[in-house]
């Protein structure tokens, strides 16, 4: 038999160059019957095992593993001899560090492997030796001596000593195994190894060991000779079965708290009491009929109690007040789901198809995805580790490869390729556009492909949670972690394959901030409910449709906001098609929906009979859902037909969408439709594949898009007030200080006698800002500072220093600058100057006074500049508000943010970050520029061109410029181009 032995992949964390699909598409061209895996992890044994089952071979697991004993290290390989050694070998495995010798349980269902190399001798005496040895052996029935290929010419010298050592110790008696590593399959691989090896151990040593690619009779030519004690029949791995390790394809947890009554009877109880209760008593036939349909397909299926484990989830939620999206993907498409309170979204009311989320046509658990606060998600999981039990809860991975940025420039690096030219070489190769008679990149691109598909660390998937059932305890392999919850080292991809339970806790902040906002709410109006909430409101509405709101979910994008600049919400529908909208490559038909929806032309009609489902999209196909319908009104599909008929559509696979559209076609003609309109109608759902959007999500997530601007809409004050408070990003602080001012408010400065100690409005429509806004002031110098204000407000700036005696010249400088001491009456340049430029006084003097003298404050074009250092964006010294009177004098000429609202070319007055000028070269090598010009309330990106930039380039020292802005839209996105720069004449 052809044997191919110690296999590393490049799943054991940049120390390979072979992936799985290599390996086994390699070793079935050269006919080989058994391949042996020894990576140091298990993360791909099932994949291994599963494939090489496929292809009739039969593949040995093993683990690459250091043991400590008696204080020395020694490298080892266990193979495990069945089913019971794979256990054996994941108990090894969860040692993600060195084992120390009393880590090892009993071996006797593992091959054990004690390599020898020129190093092993080291710093050992014999007798410690032996002895370790010995404990080893008396572990195993199956013990080899493994001496190392890769160091052939110190193997005689090895096996010299080894040979020695056991002549003396009868004892010690064993055969020999050749131990040669395969790192690569081709030996011109072996220079990209050796970089590949230098990134990862970021080491600058040349190692040019032989990882070659090579079958045992070969590797026995080369020991040939060398001992008598090599056995290169290797027995023991022609015996070697691993029966019924993983023996099912669904493995769902059982139901154990529910006793005297069936997971089925338990599920259909839990439907008809919930139900009854959201739909207030009033169930109608067709809720029934659906509810029936539904708890029949989940209990053909054996799918009970995977609906029943989300429902104690999300009840544990609501139980401990933890925010729950309204749901998520194609289970917002269950009646069950919503009956038992897992989603909030009635299906019904929206269409929603249940065959789209689960029917029998599928053989795997469908997703029932739920969106948790971010706040409180790890409280879900310590429920679900101590309901189950540890050994049950896991998380799983993600297997990461290198940046490839990263990697690419490291390579050129170790090649010394000249700095200036990386980049350049890099985006050829990425882009695809290597010239063939350039031999150079030719040369790094091959070492890059190699280099670049080998993983370099393990993640945790972010939301992927796994419950096991009874049988799979002791059978997956994990990482040891000190969390609660164990990792496993599969990814998603297996975890599906095998069959597992498992559900997405998605963190979602948004959750947070609502549920916070509603909290609120709720101390002022006791009664409020945000699940009640009017879904016509006009406020809401209004809100949405200013275009300007970047902190709602899933609108507030830059495309978000672009779309809806271009056609206003007037439905909740509405939203549901914005995010439907909100994707590349669906241009044409967003034109189609506005020209309808502004009465610019009629909604075309696709067919008669296809009104209704196609009226709220004005008879544009959007969602997945309505090509189902339209499959079973027009070719007379079941609706489950239907759901087989859209997958097949959205895998753009030709020669299946052609023998989908004979059927197709042959159906709606048997069901009364002509030729022609068969063939139109399926000419429009062929044009839809590849944009079709699930509108049970879109639903769902819309439901939180308005109940976020609802609350802002209808409760400003406190939704402004929450987000500040938990926000500590500066480009959105600044935005949501924008918003206000727009909105009429008074931005109060901070202030040392401000007696609050976060945001707060007053009913005057003041708004204050807090302390800890200012940089170096933290919290809990803040309210230190707060609370000796509250006891008796500061006097004047010696009163402060008195009381507060622990600040530095930094933290002095800060409250200066961010007009926290304005209250004391002095200007800025009066106090910077009486603290630190009187050169017989120190902050650091207790009882010592300042001494006040009064100076000429400074310009404003400084007071600007050192409350940007201080905040981080102006606030009250904005660069606009010294120009006002220009403005005012200068009726074709508009601010940044009257500007942009007005939409229009023309004349406008901004500054530009002059740290923040893009500079690149055109087609034909001209200069052109990107430039950010702002007013320090809004700020728009324009193109400036070779004729401008040279008008920049002269008046960049200019505070204000002018710029003559030419505004065009393509595939409705608005551009800016500057066509004239000037200065501002005062």
């Amino acid at each position: 038999m052809k044997k191919i032995l110690n296999v590393v992949t490049s799943n054991s964390m940049s120390s390979s160059l072979i992936s799985l699909d290599e390996l086994l598409v390699k070793a079935k061209t050269d006919n080989i019957n058994i391949i042996s895996l020894i990576d140091d992890n298990l993360s791909s044994f099932f994949t291994f095992l599963t494939k090489t089952n496929e292809l009739n071979m039969r593949g040995v697991i093993g683990l690459s593993k250091r043991i400590e004993i008696s204080g020395y290290l020694y490298d080892l390989i266990f193979y495990a001899l069945d089913d019971e050694g794979i256990k054996q070998l994941i108990e090894i495995n969860v040692h993600k560090r060195d084992l120390i010798f009393e880590d090892l349980g009993s071996l006797s269902h593992l091959a054990v492997i004690f390599t020898f190399s020129k190093n092993s001798f080291k710093n050992s005496s014999d007798s410690l030796f032996i002895s370790n040895l010995s404990g080893i052996i008396s572990k195993s029935k199956i013990f080899y001596y493994g001496v190392i290929l890769s160091e052939l010419l110190y193997v005689e010298n090895v096996l010299f000593e080894l040979e020695d050592l056991i002549a003396r110790n009868s004892a010690l008696e064993s055969n020999f195994f050749p131990v040669h590593l395969i790192k690569y399959l081709d030996s011109n691989e072996i220079e990209a190894y050796s970089i590949l090896e230098k990134i990862s151990l970021n080491t600058n040593n040349n190692s040019y060991n032989d990882y070659n690619y090579i079958e045992l009779s070969n590797l026995e030519k080369l020991f040939l000779g060398k001992s008598t004690k090599f056995d290169f029949n290797l027995d023991f791995l022609n015996k070697i079965t691993y029966k019924n390790f993983y023996n099912s394809k669904l493995f769902l947890p059982d139901i154990f708290w529910i006793k005297d009554i069936s997971v089925e009877e338990y599920l259909k109880n839990l439907c008809y009491v919930g139900l009854n209760k959201r739909l207030n008593g009033k169930i109608s036939d067709k809720y029934l009929e659906r509810l029936e349909s539904e708890l029949e397909i989940i209990h053909t299926m054996g799918f009970d109690s995977y609906f029943i484990i989300v429902y104690d989830i999300v009840l544990y939620c609501a139980k401990n007040n933890i925010p729950v999206g309204p749901g998520r993907g194609s289970a917002v498409s269950s009646l069950v789901a919503f009956s038992i309170g897992i989603i909030a979204v009635d299906p019904l009311e929206y269409d929603l198809l249940f065959e789209r989320f689960l029917n029998t046509s599928r053989t795997e658990l469908p997703d029932i995805d739920i969106d948790i606060a971010d706040n409180r998600r790890k409280e879900v999981i310590d429920y679900l580790v101590l309901k189950y039990g540890e050994e049950k809860c896991y998380e799983i991975s993600v297997f990461k490869k290198k940046d490839s940025k990263e990697i690419f420039s490291k390579i050129c690096l170790e090649k010394k390729v000249l700095p200036s030219k990386i980049n350049s070489i890099y985006n050829s190769i990425s882009n695809n556009v290597v010239d063939a008679y350039d031999k150079e990149t030719i040369y790094l691109k091959n070492i890059f492909d190699k280099i670049k598909k080998s993983t370099s660390e393990v993640a945790n998937h972010p939301a992927g949670i796994v419950i096991l059932n009874d049988f799979f305890v002791g059978k997956v392999p994990y990482f040891n972690k000190a969390s609660k919850i164990r990792q496993m080292e599969y990814d998603k991809e297996i975890v599906e394959k095998i069959g597992f339970l498992k559900i997405d806790l998605l963190s979602n902040n948004f959750l947070t901030k609502i549920n916070r906002i509603s909290e609120e709410v709720k101390k002022v109006h006791p009664d409020f409910q945000l699940s009640k909430i009017d879904l016509q409101d006009d406020k809401t509405l209004s809100l949405i449709n200013e275009a300007t709101n970047s902190d709602i979910f899933q609108i507030g994008t830059s495309q978000g906001l672009e779309l809806l600049k271009r056609f206003k919400i007037s439905r909740f529908l509405d939203i549901v098609i914005l995010i439907s909208f909100e994707r590349p490559g669906i241009t044409a038909n967003i034109n189609d929906f506005i020209a309808v929806k502004e009465n610019i032309r009629k909604a075309r009609v696709l067919h008669p009979k296809l009104n209704d489902c196609l009226r709220g999209t004005y008879g544009i196909i959007l969602f997945q859902e309505q090509i189902m319908q339209i499959a079973k009104i027009v070719a007379n599909y079941t609706l489950k037909e239907a759901d087989i008929f859209r997958r097949a559509i959205s895998k753009k696979n030709s020669s299946l969408i052609e023998k989908e559209k004979d059927k197709f076609i042959e159906r709606a003609f048997n069901n009364g439709f002509n030729l022609e309109e068969a063939t139109r109608i399926f000419g429009e759902i062929e044009e839809f594949q590849g944009y079709g959007f699930n509108k049970s999500h879109a639903v769902a997530y819309s439901m939180i898009v308005y109940e976020q601007a609802f609350l802002k809409a209808n409760y400003f004050e406190i939704y402004i007030s929450v987000t500040l408070e938990n926000s500590s990003n500066g480009v959105e602080i600044n935005n949501i200080l924008k918003e206000i001012r727009k909105r009429g408010y008074n931005i109060v400065k901070p202030s040392v006698n401000n007696l609050n100690f976060s945001y707060y409005f007053d009913d005057k429509h003041n708004f204050y800002l807090p302390l800890f806004l200012i940089k170096d002031i933290s919290k809990e110098i803040a309210k230190e500072i707060v609370d000796e204000a509250n006891i008796r407000k500061f006097q004047n700036l010696n009163d402060f220093k008195d009381r507060i005696q622990r600040l530095t010249e930094v933290q002095y400088k800060s409250l200066i600058h961010g007009s926290a001491f304005d209250t004391f009456s002095y200007n800025h340049r009066t106090l910077i100057k009486s603290l630190f430029e009187n050169s017989h006084y120190s902050i650091s003097y207790v009882g010592m006074k300042v001494v006040i003298n009064n100076e000429e404050e400074y310009l404003f074009t400084d007071l600007r500049k050192y409350e940007y250092q201080t905040f981080g964006f102006n606030i009250f010294y904005r660069g606009i508000d010294s120009y006002s009177d220009f403005l005012k004098n200068s009726p074709n000429v508009l601010d940044v943010s009257s500007f942009i609202k007005r939409g229009l070319s023309g004349r406008v007055l901004g500054f530009i970050d002059k740290n923040k000028i893009k500079k690149i070269k055109t087609k034909t090598g001209e200069d052109m520029a990107f430039l950010t010009i702002s007013d320090d309330s809004e700020f728009f990106e324009a193109v400036c061109f070779r004729e401008s930039l040279i008008s920049l380039e002269e008046l960049i020292a200019e505070d204000a410029l002018i710029f003559d802005i030419r505004i065009s839209t393509y595939q409705g996105k608005i551009s800016y181009t500057v066509e004239k720069i000037g200065r501002v004449k005062k």
